[in-house]
């Protein structure tokens, strides 16, 4: 899949754009197609950093501003788009932030993203903070999820972003949960806008810095701010580091290239100090790996270099990764997985438990008809299909067989999900907890299905895995029209769900209300949640916290899940329950010694069981099962 990032910080010098390809799995691989810098007309440039600086501006001028912005995206995408050698999925956009104020809830990326999905005919991912600050993070960084995924064999690594604020990851392992991302305070926003009162729009080749001395005085009374003190997890921005501090730096220093090298000075020490602050103890760092647009500033890279001493400080071009499109090609990142309704926030962020899929998507009116009959694979047309209704009897067979087979494929691809879902599963059963499958229609039946075997084939009571279906039992055996679309009521089934508990809502579409409704109450009632789904876009999969994407393609027969999807569905959910009983004891090897002897087929099975693991004769196989009541694990031991 091919997917483009847009990016443009605080220094507000323009978009950086990366096309990447991405593949699938836990650990897709992720090459760089093309990347390229739009600069900002310097007009926009002004009104943008006016409303980022926090001047008063009037609705009006807010609106525009996010329209205008919407416009210059959009032509940053086109010319990137056009360079593909084919067609991006969608285009994920983070917008210019205008304020910063995680401290009290609130973040604001202005651009509108529906200008640049209309313009490239693709959806536009967007508004990746707000997810986060809204409960109760920092909404920043956001880059460590892509770095994580990139670089976590280099580990223990360290990156740093030198855009307007710097930003620090930290990698001293390959596991996620160990990843520390924050930011240090400013990098290049104090040295621009310096540069900026004398018509200069930063500082080139650090000549300024080098021409200048650092004030130390100056300096001293610049690190006495309460930002630099905080520990990780923090983030800021223009508010704290703008327009104010720069004026302060004049004011304070002989003259502005004193003041440029102060603020050099300032960005480089409190890097290294947030560095040295924050590394876990016991790490060694391999690297320290730079970009943004201040890893070209030679004056600042030096200074960096030698607080940092003697970590090793090189340029993320030797990793593999343009420095200068880092963001944009982690915006990409994190928009493939939220296009895959997938979480792509990292544990390293302000609120570490919560692992959300960020950036919700727009698309125009035209091509959202066209990619719901893409996407939504139950309900668009196989162009294989065509003239189905004149096929003889063996065509029609042989076409149902031929796209059968996407089906395995499909669930390959989910695979990584789905062991998230049978961890999730035995660590639930192991608390008492129950699983609890949700569905409508055929979806709904194959929980049925899967639930009422679990009993027999493992000797579990019937409480361990249990199906809900809309319209009840009634549905089992009859459609129930109009069902699925009761929200309420898939809401109240799940009334009594709790922490301990997984609910696997299954819906081929993800948009059955019903079962949307149901995921939504246990989320709300502490219990997991999995999505069982062939729509990776679908509000079933952004609400659960497992989404087991199943993409088997469009049916033969447009609309009906009870082909591919249906299959794809009963794969997983036996995947599903026959891993997690594996998992838990519940056979011996690759035999069911729990198996009920309910009938003449399963009493047969038991004696083949116990003397395959015994080696005794038919004769006392069947004595020591009616000893122990046919309980072949005791007839075993």
């Amino acid at each position: 899949m091919i997917a483009v990032g847009l990016m443009s910080g605080t220094s507000l010098d323009g978009i950086d754009a990366a096309a990447i390809e991405i593949g699938d799995g836990e650990r897709p691989a992720v090459t760089i197609v093309r990347t390229r810098h739009t600069p900002y007309a310097a007009a926009l440039r002004a009104r943008a950093l006016a409303a980022a600086s926090g001047e008063a501006l009037t609705a009006s001028d807010v609106a525009t501003l996010h329209a205008d912005l919407g416009d210059a995206y959009a032509d940053a995408a086109e010319e990137i788009v056009r360079l593909l050698p084919a067609r991006p999925a969608f285009i994920a956009l983070h917008g210019q932030t205008i304020a910063h104020l995680p401290d009290r809830g609130a973040t604001l990326q202005l651009g509108d993203a529906s200008r640049v999905a209309r313009r490239c005919g693709v959806p536009a991912i967007s508004d990746f903070r707000s997810a986060d600050v809204s409960a109760g993070g920092q909404g920043a960084p956001l880059v460590p999820f892509a770095d994580h995924l990139l670089f976590r064999e280099r580990a223990p690594i360290a990156l740093l972003n030198l855009g307007g604020i710097a930003n620090l990851t930290l990698i001293p392992s390959d596991r996620a949960d160990d990843v520390v991302a924050f930011d240090t305070g400013p990098a290049n926003i104090v040295i621009d806008a310096l540069c900026a009162t004398v018509g200069e729009p930063f500082d080139r080749d650090g000549t300024r810095a080098r021409a200048g001395r650092t004030d130390e005085t100056a300096l001293a009374r610049a690190l006495a701010h309460p930002f630099f003190a905080k520990r990780a997890p923090k983030s800021t921005g223009r508010q704290d580091f703008g327009h104010e501090l720069a004026l302060r730096l004049l004011r304070e220093c002989p003259g502005l290239d004193d003041a440029i090298a102060t603020a050099t000075a300032l960005s480089a020490r409190t890097i290294a100090q947030a560095l040295a602050r924050e590394t876990p103890a016991g790490t060694r760092w391999r690297e320290l790996a730079i970009a943004g647009g201040g890893s070209a500033n030679p004056a600042l890279v030096d200074a960096l270099r030698a607080d940092v001493a003697p970590l090793i400080v090189r340029p993320l071009d030797e990793l593999g990764i343009p420095a200068s499109a880092r963001e944009a090609v982690s915006f990409a990142i994190l928009g493939a997985y939220r296009w895959r309704g997938l979480p792509n926030t990292s544990p390293a962020a302000p609120v570490p438990t919560m692992r959300r899929a960020a950036g919700p998507s727009t698309s125009p009116e035209a091509h959202l008809r066209e990619a719901h009959h893409r996407r939504v694979t139950t309900e668009g047309r196989n162009p294989r299909a065509k003239g189905l209704g004149d096929m003889s009897t063996r065509q029609i067979l042989e076409l149902m067989n031929r796209e059968d087979t996407t089906v395995p494929l499909a669930v390959a691809r989910a695979l990584p999900a789905i062991e998230r879902a049978v961890e999730r599963i035995v660590r639930s059963i192991q608390m008492n907890g129950h699983v609890i499958y949700v569905g409508a229609g055929t979806s709904g039946r194959l929980g049925a299905l899967d639930a009422s075997e679990i009993p027999p084939t493992f000797g579990a009571g019937r409480e361990l895995f249990q199906a809900v279906i809309a319209g009840g039992d009634l549905a089992l055996r009859d459609a129930v029209e109009g069902a699925e679309d009761d929200e309420g009521s898939g809401g109240e089934a799940l009334a009594a769900a709790s922490p301990s508990d997984v609910v696997v809502g299954i819906s081929a579409s993800g948009g059955a209300r019903f079962v949307v409704g149901a995921i939504a109450r246990a989320r709300n009632r502490g219990a997991g949640t999995v999505a069982v789904t062939c729509v990776g876009s679908s509000a079933l999969a952004r609400a659960a916290d497992v989404a087991i994407v199943l993409e088997v393609g469009a049916e033969i027969v447009a609309g009906s899940s009870r082909l591919k999807a249906g299959t794809a569905t009963k794969l997983v959910l036996n995947m599903l329950s026959t891993a997690a009983m594996v998992r838990l004891g519940h056979t011996r090897g690759d035999l069911m010694v729990d198996v009920r002897a309910s009938n003449a087929k399963l009493r047969a099975r038991a004696i083949g069981i116990v003397r395959a693991e015994t080696g005794v004769s038919e004769e006392d196989a069947i004595a020591r099962l009616e000893r122990t009541a046919w309980d072949v694990r005791r007839a075993i031991e």
